[in-house]
């Protein structure tokens, strides 16, 4: 192991990453029981609002003592104010209402990796997911009784447009660039038109409806009939290509494909965290390394779409590999994949690779060059959300005020398709695979 290797090594040890998080005590994430979901819907009672009250003050203390710059956005001012109207309302507010004003006045924060960790908000939910694409909102996932509008393009919610509706959304995540607000939005889908109507965003009169354009033109107006928890939806999906290799092993966490006759080594990185049943990033890179050694492929495709992140580091010994590896230093011989997707620790290492002469292929990956990171969970007490605060500042960018709000340069665009969505082809990987192959 060379000198700078292992400086490599012993900063992995000692540096916190972006994404990272540890935990005063761990988040309540068990399943809610039948009668703890036919509570979210009722009106706190005294214990539930002194709890949600003392909530409010810890909240606060956690900001003012770990974050490094909890009112860079929004003034502590207007934070306040906020919470005190919250603490005027919990009397005559639900559970789900609760979570929902707090999550709306953390987001206003501006800072992604500080929020309320509670994924299951609200007791009933949408048989049908939808997802994003150049040319519009689409329905990707629904239950057996909706199957027939799988593919269908989503117009409009409860009488909302569509695009206003995801923008109502949108105000639930703290989100600096657009299309990671928007994708996260979308992965709401299915408990948006609840959080809207709960919070009295919707009219009274307004149903649970969606109006779509089904694949052969069609236009419909679909009442949908939700689902009560915790009962779980049996999800279908259109059947996707199952040779697309971004999809390849679904089961891990990262895997390597040598393609093009053994001309290009391609990487999938789906998070940036070790494999629980299976071989450390540090020990992966070693196979990658010992194909690579075999095959001597004249470039390599890394692909971090979807990749929320975790621990850049553990992709350090990649990084110095590749560094080190002549074919991927010549133009072309580094491509590194990226969608709205990419986030946290996974956006540094897009960074580090573009750094290291990679060309950025895709769209724009979901978080600025400057944020907030490294997550302390806090657990509130009598509540089941934890709160997260970040504690670290990263500054990839630093004295430029724009970084705040704008991800890494794309180098070559290439927007979301149809096909992308449902998993029929894979055009950000085309379009890769038709760069110039590098010489020899």
């Amino acid at each position: 192991m060379s000198r700078a290797f292992a400086s490599l090594v012993l900063c992995a040890l000692l540096l916190p990453a972006m994404g990272c998080a540890f935990f005063v005590s761990w988040p309540d994430t068990s399943p809610r029981t039948p009668a703890e979901w036919a509570a979210v819907s009722r009106p706190l009672d005294a214990a539930g609002v002194a709890h949600w009250r003392e909530a409010g003050t810890r909240i606060l203390r956690v900001l003012e003592t770990k974050h490094p710059n909890p009112w860079f956005r929004l003034p502590e001012a207007d934070f306040q104010r906020q919470v005190a109207d919250l603490d005027r309302d919990l009397p005559r507010l639900t559970e789900q209402q609760a979570v929902l004003r707090w999550k709306l006045i953390l987001a206003a924060l501006g800072d992604e990796h500080t929020f309320l960790l509670e994924q299951e908000t609200g007791d009933e939910l949408w048989p049908v997911a939808v997802g994003l694409c150049a040319d519009g909102v689409f329905v990707t996932e629904a239950s057996s009784p909706y199957r027939d509008l799988l593919g269908a393009r989503v117009v409009a919610v409860g009488g909302m447009p569509i695009e206003a509706f995801l923008r109502r959304l949108e105000a639930f995540e703290a989100a600096s660039i657009p299309a990671y607000g928007r994708m996260r939005a979308a992965e709401r889908f299915p408990f948006g038109w609840f959080w809207l109507k709960a919070l009295g965003q919707l009219p009274a009169h307004s149903q649970p409806t969606v109006e779509v354009v089904l694949p052969d033109g069609q236009r419909e107006t679909r009442t949908l009939t939700p689902v009560a928890r915790p009962a779980q939806v049996d999800w279908i999906h259109l059947p996707a290509n199952p040779g697309l290799l971004r999809h390849a092993d679904p089961d891990r966490l990262y895997a390597f494909r040598l393609i093009e006759g053994d001309r290009t080594l391609y990487v999938r990185y789906r998070r940036c965290e070790n494999q629980k049943d299976g071989p450390s990033v540090w020990a992966f890179t070693g196979q990658v390394e010992r194909g690579a050694a075999q095959a001597h492929p004249r470039r390599l495709i890394v692909d971090l779409r979807g990749n929320g992140g975790g621990r850049n580091y553990l992709l350090w010994r990649m990084l110095h590999w590749i560094r080190a590896t002549p074919a991927f230093s010549r133009p072309g011989g580094l491509l590194v994949l990226t969608d709205a997707g990419t986030f946290s620790s996974a956006c540094l290492n897009a960074l580090d690779l573009q750094r290291a002469g990679g060309k950025i292929i895709g769209t724009p990956s979901g978080q600025p060059l400057n944020a907030y990171g490294d997550i302390r969970f806090t657990k509130l007490p009598g509540l089941r959300p934890a709160f997260a605060c970040s504690t670290k500042t990263f500054l990839d960018a630093p004295g430029d005020p724009s970084a705040w709000h704008h991800s890494l340069t794309v180098d070559v665009p290439v927007p979301v398709t149809r096909g992308d969505l449902f998993g029929q082809t894979d055009t950000a990987l085309e379009v890769a695979l038709r760069q110039p192959m590098p010489p020899r």
